[in-house]
């Protein structure tokens, strides 16, 4: 519902992810498994799922939580010292994130219902990242850029179905403006907004802003 949040809150050397009612604010500490003696941070939630990572030694691994089943599954792993894995978001039955190399930044969509993981395509080996998917209209929204902050920046659109497709341009930023690591989706009756962090990359300041009703 939307009612409720989830954070992470850092005490120390400890990280662990919190669930809050935004009616009551009463606070509640998630439960073993998806809270451990190891650093987890960057949580979604959706009713079905909670989407997180957690850092091990070298590692990041991306976790995705079953609410009702209560079993918790690792959908990816990575080396730490050389990739960077974001969680993106997380819905009722996909959930997606962002991972950068050396070079590159690439993005992902995990199916859950057919355990499947595809990458977006990226043929022009520009970077691909923060992708969300709008489960309703079956599109998956994602950012495209050059190699540089704030190089030819867009936010585009590809079918859930044919990912391979040409992807459709949504919005463009001018030179110095970037987009953050998520794309948030706010589903309305009558149309879709997405939420992102508008980055300007010279002072290094950023703002939120809205897309609305991105389907037309």
């Amino acid at each position: 519902g939307r009612n409720r949040a989830i954070y992470q809150q850092i005490e120390g050397r400890s990280s662990d992810l919190y669930a809050i009612n935004l009616v009551t604010r009463a606070r509640t500490k998630l439960p073993v498994p998806v809270n451990s003696s190891r650093w987890e941070w960057g949580p979604r939630v959706s009713d079905a799922f909670y989407l997180f990572a957690r850092e091990a030694a070298t590692t990041t691994t991306l976790f995705l939580y079953d609410r009702a089943a209560q079993t918790l599954e690792a959908v990816a792993s990575y080396d730490l010292t050389t990739f960077y894995a974001a969680p993106g978001a997380v819905g009722e039955r996909y959930a997606t994130w962002t991972v950068c190399g050396p070079f590159n930044c690439r993005a992902f969509v995990r199916d859950t219902e057919t355990d499947q993981t595809r990458k977006i395509p990226a043929p022009d080996e520009t970077p691909r990242y923060a992708p969300v998917v709008d489960e309703v209209g079956e599109q998956v929204y994602f950012v495209r850029s050059g190699q540089a902050c704030g190089a030819w920046v867009r936010i585009m659109r590809l079918p859930l179905t044919d990912l391979a497709s040409t992807p459709e341009r949504i919005a463009a930023f001018p030179p110095g403006i970037d987009v953050g690591f998520q794309l948030s989706s706010e589903v309305r009756p009558d149309r879709l907004d997405l939420w992102f962090s508008r980055y300007r990359c010279d002072p290094e300041q950023g703002d939120i802003y809205r897309l609305r009703d991105v389907r037309t």
